[in-house]
């Protein structure tokens, strides 16, 4: 998998996780720091 196909794909959006691939692009999952959350909310609001 690679970064085009994860931005593509609907199951993987809007999750609560902090989503990276590794080298041989599987897909690791762990949970966003509640700072973190908020920061990237803030930065896509002022995208919009």
């Amino acid at each position: 998998m690679n970064w085009q196909e994860v931005c593509e794909h609907s199951d993987l959006q809007n999750l609560p996780f902090k989503i990276e691939l590794n080298e041989r692009g599987q897909i690791i999952m762990s949970p966003a720091k509640a700072y973190h959350y908020i920061r990237a909310k803030y930065h896509i609001s002022c995208v919009h």
